[in-house]
């Protein structure tokens, strides 16, 4: 089975598209950051969005990391702290 990584959000809403989701998320250092993301990318109903981890730092605490489709909207990468990560398994 393959993993995916998922992060906690404080909010997701509508986007500017029907197929688009807003979020807002707080970092690891507690800066607030908000993007756009296709629904397909989106949990709304556990208020998660799927990320791709960058870089896992040598103290296995904490994680950068990012999603391709959130670039324009704010840093390529965020540091973000191991319990705001959720693993779900999916099939290969």
């Amino acid at each position: 089975m393959a993993k995916e990584y998922w992060l906690k959000c404080d909010k997701i809403g509508p986007g500017m598209f029907p197929s688009e989701r807003t979020f807002y998320v707080t970092d690891g250092n507690r800066r607030s950051y908000s993007g756009f993301l296709w629904e397909g990318e989106v949990d709304e109903k556990n208020r998660l969005i799927k990320v791709h981890i960058v870089m896992e730092r040598t103290d296995g605490m904490t994680a950068f990391v990012n999603n391709p489709s959130w670039a324009f909207c704010g840093p390529s990468a965020i540091l973000v702290t191991k319990d705001q990560l959720v693993e779900k398994e999916v099939p290969d």
